[in-house]
């Protein structure tokens, strides 16, 4: 049984934070989400459903804004724009 590479476990772990975490690009946009972060947006799984989308899945290629979030540095508004 081949063990596992430790960048795939350090992913693992990302994912199952329970801190909500988002990775973002140079260019601002998700790259990865994790659970935690999918339950402060109010993403939810259906149940029923035969194939489900992870939050990285349904956040990847987005912005902050565009989910909501505006990003702040020393309590100022950071531009959206690249």
């Amino acid at each position: 049984i081949p063990s596992p590479k430790a960048t795939e476990i350090a992913l693992a772990a990302l994912q199952n934070l329970p801190m909500p975490l988002i990775v973002l690009s140079s260019l601002k946009t998700i790259l990865l989400a994790n659970s935690a972060m999918g339950r402060l947006l109010g993403l939810h799984h259906e149940a029923g459903s035969g194939q489900q989308e992870s939050v990285t899945d349904v956040l990847r290629g987005q912005t902050l804004s565009q989910i909501g979030i505006d990003m702040l540095q020393d309590g100022v508004l950071l531009p959206s724009e690249i």
